[in-house]
């Protein structure tokens, strides 16, 4: 991301900089939540909520990332392909990239809703639903 602001001359601006700064510490954060996964994991101890907490830093990060690729390249990050910088690694792993990671292993929704009701005690979203087979709701 640091030789994609060089490369644009806007490593120097002092917004940008302080964007590739919450980029590095989210990665951070997530290297770090990782290890501690890791680590329990490696003594049998069952994943806890650092997991889903992980997993939303990390859908947070990608889609800035993507936020940030985009006003960095400006009109060029609408090229694909061999026109694209980088042979289009920007558009095809942050802009595209991002939904799987935002998707695969439940939505950002879905896993807040883990960490507020299992981790925090908040209440469950009311239903009239929750014990009717799905084929039996209305459609």
């Amino acid at each position: 991301m640091l030789r994609l602001a060089q490369q644009y001359g806007r490593v120097s601006d002092p917004v940008v900089r302080q964007e590739l700064m919450k980029l590095y510490t989210s990665y951070q954060i997530s290297k770090y939540i990782g290890y501690r996964t890791r680590t329990a994991a490696s003594k049998g101890i069952a994943p806890g909520p650092e997991v889903s907490t992980m997993k939303i830093a990390i859908s947070d990060r990608l889609a800035f990332q993507g936020d940030l690729v985009e006003s960095l390249m400006g009109a060029d990050g609408m090229l694909w392909g061999s026109d694209a910088i980088d042979d289009g690694y920007w558009q095809t792993m942050v802009f595209m990239g991002q939904w799987m990671a935002r998707i695969g292993g439940g939505t950002e929704d879905v896993q807040r809703n883990i960490v507020g009701e299992r981790v925090l005690g908040l209440p469950r979203e009311p239903s009239n639903d929750r014990t009717t087979p799905f084929r039996e709701l209305p459609h």
